[in-house]
């Protein structure tokens, strides 16, 4: 395999298809961190558009995706939770929802109506094929969060879905 942001094989088959090219290099917002890896992703895959999947997702929902940036303004006790800054690297669901990247590469994504936070993956390339396969994402609770409404289905702490550090 070709040296590649992208580590999953089928995402980067999805990325090609909608004209991205591995060699792809663009301008960067040069408010992101060129030691952070939404850097390399963004140099990569900025301005790329996949759409969802047209036959939905295999578990759940496909989402689509549109690489830009985004800095992130969420709850301050969503960063304390992190201990890191989270930079955006695309927008889902028709703008429903951001994609974030972590220090360590790690996706998460937040819900823009409800303020909720999930896990997607530990790469950029399997968060894309999860998102457009329809992989459930694992909702994320605040410390002393009891329950989350999740998608609207009420997830209680301790369910094996919810991600935990």
């Amino acid at each position: 395999m070709e040296s590649s942001i992208v580590d999953n094989l089928e995402a980067a088959s999805l990325l090609k298809n909608h004209g991205w090219e591995t060699d792809r290099q663009v301008k960067v917002d040069p408010k992101v961190d060129e030691n952070h890896p939404a850097h390399a992703i963004l140099k990569s895959l900025g301005g790329v558009y996949l759409p969802e999947r047209k036959n939905g997702g295999l578990h759940v929902g496909s989402m689509d995706i549109k690489f830009q940036y985004a800095s992130f303004s969420g709850l301050p006790e969503w960063k304390a939770l992190f201990g890191s800054e989270l930079v955006g690297v695309g927008i889902c669901e028709r703008t429903y929802s951001h994609l974030w990247v972590s220090h360590n590469g790690a996706c998460f994504i937040s819900e823009i109506v409800d303020l909720t936070m999930g896990f997607v993956a530990k790469s950029i390339g399997t968060a894309i094929y999860n998102l457009h396969f329809g992989i459930p994402i694992r909702p994320i609770l605040l410390p002393g969060q009891k329950k989350i409404v999740y998608y609207g289905e009420t997830i209680e702490a301790g369910d094996p879905r919810i991600f935990t550090f």
